[in-house]
Formats: C-alpha cells, structure tokens, sequence
C-alpha cells in the first residue's frame, strides 16, 4: 500500500540520551509543524510511536488507492477496468498491515477507527462501481438515503436528465457552503461544464455524474470516519501522553 511507502517521510529519528529517554523527532501531517520530545524508552519504542502517528495521519486521508475518488468526466470510462477483485484485495492488504502494526497501549482505539474507516472506503467504493454496473443490485445494497440516485438510473432517461440536474445544483450549494465565493460564481461554472457536456453526450455525463458525483458522495457520507478537529485534538493528547507533556513545535504559523 503506498501509504505505507510515505511512512518513513512522517517517522522519527529517535537517538538515545540516556538509560530511559530517547529523543524523538517527527513532522505533523496534520500541521505543518516539526516536533520533537523525550520519551521512556522503557515504556515506548520509537517504532510503536511512529506508528502510531502513522494511523493517526491515515485517518484524514484516503486509505484505498486502488480506486481513488471517482470525481471526473472519465469515471465511467475507466470504471471497468477498476476490477472488484483488485480492490478487494487491496481492501484485505491494507487492513492486514494495520492489524500488525505494533502502536503505544494510548494508541491501541485509534487503530480500531482507522480499521472502521478503511471498512467504510471499500464499502463506498464497492457500491460506486455496482451501481454502474448493475444499479438493481446496488439499489438493494445503497443506504435508504442514497438510494434515489440508482433509482433514477433504472428509470427513463427524462429521469436520468432530471437527477443529473440536480446533482449539478447540489454540487453548487456544496461549493457555495465550503468556498470562499458566491452562488454567483460557481453556478457560473457548474453550469458552463454542465451545458458542455450536455452538448458532447448528455447520455454519458448524466450517469457518470449521477453515479460519481451524487451517488458517490452521498454513501461516502453514511461511511465512518472521524472528524478531522477529533482527530487532531486525540493526535495532541497522544503526544502529551508519550512525552509526558514535554516536546516543542516549530510550526509555519503558530506552535501546540
């Protein structure tokens, strides 16, 4: 898993100063900040603690690369050769290196919730990829919230035109709540690419936004996955633990 490949750029460099305490130095993913602080090496290995940052960090990001987040006008194109197999694989391969992974006794329920959150990806990713190819089958499988969006795949096409307007109104409120700019400027743009693609093959880009857009990120949002001011908070309550409230920061803007 890549992931695992990035984990030596977030670790430690731990060096020895005496019989009980190492130094331990490591960069927040969350922050960018460097840390470093003295912990008991007889309670601690400087491996367990670079671990368990390890999951920590992986709580806020995507954990299957396999099959990434399908927002794109390929999607569909390209959801074929996303075989279910190489996911699932990669799904059992991603929860087996966690499972192994030797994390400090503080650390031990955060490894659950990463656990949790890879079981909530694949699940998302299964229905992404059923719901183009049999959206009988994902309907039955959807949660109730989501499950419109398939039912407008199994209807006419004016109801396949009528859901794929509505995602795209859904897309502009969402960019509304979370940007820094008005209705104005992204329904501007929401609707130039959505008159564009109407016009290339509004057959295509309906279910492939359908599918994609509305439909991927409603059950990405029924899936667990902590919230990132949670996870922050517990990945500084971890460090005050292990280091027994003694280690410094030098951050870009402000330090813990």
């Amino acid at each position: 898993m890549k992931n695992f490949t990035v984990a030596a750029l977030l670790g430690a460099i731990a060096v020895t100063t005496s019989a009980q305490a190492q130094t331990y130095e490591w960069r927040s993913e969350m922050k960018s900040c460097q840390y470093q602080g003295d912990f008991d090496n007889n309670k601690y290995t400087a491996k367990q603690i670079e671990n368990s940052h390890f999951v920590l960090n992986s709580l806020t990001r995507a954990n299957l690369e396999s099959f990434s987040e399908p927002m794109s006008n390929l999607f569909l194109d390209n959801i074929s050769s996303k075989d279910p197999e190489v996911l699932t694989k990669e799904y059992k391969q991603a929860k087996s290196n966690i499972e192994q992974l030797e994390l400090v006794p503080e650390a031990q329920k955060y490894k659950q919730q990463l656990l949790k959150t890879i079981d909530g990806e694949y699940k998302t990713a299964q229905l992404a990829i059923l719901a183009y190819r049999n959206p009988s089958k994902a309907l039955k499988q959807s949660p109730p919230m989501c499950q419109h969006y398939v039912e407008a795949l199994l209807q006419d096409e004016t109801a396949v035109q009528n859901k794929w307007q509505q995602v795209v109104e859904e897309n502009i409120q969402d960019k509304v709540r979370t940007g820094d700019l008005g209705d104005e400027f992204y329904r501007k743009i929401e609707m130039r690419d959505y008159q564009e693609q109407k016009s290339l093959s509004d057959y295509f880009y309906a279910r492939n936004a359908i599918v994609s857009s509305g439909f991927y990120n409603c059950v990405k949002s029924t899936a667990y996955r902590p919230e990132l001011k949670t996870v922050s908070a517990n990945y500084a309550k971890l460090n005050h633990k292990v280091f027994d409230g003694k280690y410094t920061a030098q951050c870009a803007m402000h330090q813990e």
